[in-house]
């Protein structure tokens, strides 16, 4: 009788916080709880948490979470607790203006020389440090590399990378699958010659480039190749649409890209990333309500999205010294309810939301406060509706 596999351990992650020298900072705390505040466990400089704020604990059957009558509140996934509930994983979790990560995931294992992952793919979630590493173990070789992802995931940085690190001295060249005849697919090869060839949607080959594909692959010429596919082509096989000879070929360094949802650790490190290279360097401080909402929202472009998301605060905010909530464009917030809806944050209506409006004189703390939100959500909201509060400051 075989066993159940183990779940990987609970890991608390400290995303964003004023104080620095918890930045970054993992635990696991299966079998035990975290008594996180001022006087907690960690002992956090942040003003704006209560000296004995929350306990976050839990064991192989599940997390809890418990608000020890917090001041300023604890959230979960973008809705404030009271008392002790059960915590649905992965969460995040904001505690007065630190933002944390809880999932089941082990420590994060990069060598010294590359904590935080390498510049042009930063990141230190565990999922990432595995593609990593299979990615720096195979960049030297000649073997083909599959790399299979949702839309949107950072397939081309991914593949410059293997690039960069194999010492090729030829070119690096991107093509498109469905814009590669038999012929074409030999004149790429010859182009990339002693380099790396991408190439992009490859399950969208046709079966004459298949076959033309599969021979060059067989020959081991000196182009290395790198295949991607946002598809299973394992079913692609089973589905005849598909060669079975070449899907073996490429599948022996196959390479997993996990979604950004399952990356949340790495997601505010990601779009500071972006900002930079948008905007000279730009690197503003982010209030945690806006890491939290980048947390919340699912993401399902994944990278690519993000760096959207990073351009479109460039163009409205570039230059600032700090980013509020309120600093985000309308559509940036809009698409951030979609993900705090997702998980499970009521959406109130527009009278609801109008009447708490007019009560507290357009006060979006208060308003947060008396609807059981988050000032993130409040601003969500005011975008959805097309409500502007200073309307409700001057009545």
């Amino acid at each position: 009788m075989s066993e159940t596999p183990s779940k990987p351990p609970l890991r608390l992650t400290v995303v964003h916080s004023p104080d620095v020298r918890h930045q970054r900072r993992c635990e696991l705390v299966d079998r035990r709880n975290v008594l996180i505040g001022r006087d907690g466990s960690w002992g956090f400089a942040d003003t704006s948490m209560s000296r004995r704020h929350a306990r976050l604990g839990g064991d192989p059957s599940g997390a809890w979470v418990e608000d020890l009558d917090s001041k300023n509140g604890t959230w979960i996934n973008g809705r404030r607790v009271w008392g002790r509930g059960d915590v649905a994983l992965p969460a995040v979790m904001r505690v007065g203006d630190t933002v944390l990560v809880a999932e089941r995931a082990p420590l994060p294992a990069l060598p010294a020389e590359n904590a935080g992952g390498p510049a042009e793919l930063p990141g230190d979630h565990p999922a990432h440090v595995k593609v990593l590493e299979t990615i720096q173990r195979a960049a030297a070789g000649d073997t083909p590399v599959l790399l299979q992802g949702e839309p949107g995931a950072h397939t081309a940085e991914l593949a410059r990378y293997i690039h960069a690190r194999s010492g090729r001295s030829g070119a690096f060249v991107v093509t498109e699958a469905p814009a590669l005849s038999a012929a074409r697919v030999g004149k790429a090869f010859r182009d990339a010659h002693k380099g790396t060839l991408v190439i992009d949607g490859v399950v969208e080959l046709s079966d004459e480039s298949q076959a033309m594909l599969a021979k060059l692959l067989h020959e081991r010429g000196p182009t290395r190749l790198v295949a991607v596919t946002t598809e299973d082509l394992g079913g692609a096989v089973s589905a005849g649409a598909f060669r079975g000879d070449l899907h073996a070929l490429l599948s022996r360094v196959a390479v997993s890209i996990p979604p950004l949802r399952l990356r949340l650790s790495d997601i505010k490190r990601l779009f500071v990333s972006y900002l930079g290279a948008l905007s000279e360097g730009w690197e503003p401080e982010l209030h945690a309500e806006v890491v939290e909402a980048l947390l919340l929202h699912p993401w399902p472009a994944n990278e690519s999205e993000l760096r959207a998301a990073a351009r479109m605060v460039a163009e409205t905010a570039a230059g600032a010294t700090h980013l509020d909530i309120d600093d985000m464009a309308d559509e940036l917030l809009a698409s951030v309810e979609g993900g705090l809806a997702l998980r499970g944050a009521r959406v109130p209506e527009q009278l609801e939301l109008e009447v708490a409006l007019d009560a507290e004189r357009g006060n979006i703390t208060e308003v947060a406060l008396r609807l059981s939100s988050s000032r993130a959500q409040v601003y969500c909201w005011l975008a959805r509706y097309g409500i502007d509060a200073a309307d409700y400051r001057t009545r």
